[in-house]
């Protein structure tokens, strides 16, 4: 027998949520939105492609989704000694315009993400391969941006070990 899946709305104002299911408010808190797929290499087995973080009143902007798209939300809190306390929240966009956007929870990721295959259409298939190819762009931008940090890292030190004899011979 199928379990009744929950559904959580947001109004939309500005195309950013105006309410979330779950939120962590303590300063020590870390907060995300993405959309999800599997992937063997990635954290936890999921790839995420996180939504921009909102400010003020607002949460995140939802520019791009669709209905159909796996989502998941994160709500961490860390103790003063770095211990985590982790929440999450899974789904699957059933509703989307410019006034609100509907996501039906799902118990994990995996059902959220098998779910949501209901909803792959052409436009769905499409929208996922965007995704993948976002995804793919930003892991090769992270290499780059890794690369030239090793870089400048590597010149920094030359330049201490320059200033270093300078003041020695000062």
């Amino acid at each position: 027998m199928e379990e009744r899946m929950r559904k959580f709305e947001s109004r939309l104002e500005q195309g950013a949520m105006l309410n979330v299911p779950v939120y962590e408010s303590h300063r020590r808190g870390r907060n995300w939105m993405a959309i999800i797929r599997k992937d063997p290499k990635a954290p936890g087995g999921l790839a995420r492609l996180f939504m921009e973080p909102a400010h003020g009143n607002y949460f995140y902007f939802v520019d791009g989704i669709k209905v159909g798209v796996p989502v998941e939300f994160g709500a961490d809190y860390y103790t003063g000694g770095g211990n985590r306390s982790a929440t999450r929240w899974y789904g699957v966009v059933v509703e989307i315009n410019d006034e609100k956007i509907v996501i039906e929870q799902y118990p994990n990721a995996e059902e959220a993400i098998e779910a949501s295959k209901k909803y792959v259409g052409i436009e769905g298939r499409s929208q996922e391969l965007e995704i993948e190819g976002r995804i793919q762009e930003l892991e090769k931008e992270k290499k780059r941006l890794e690369k030239e940090k090793k870089r400048l890292e590597e010149k920094l030190k030359e330049i201490e070990i320059s200033l270093a004899a300078l003041k020695k011979k000062n």
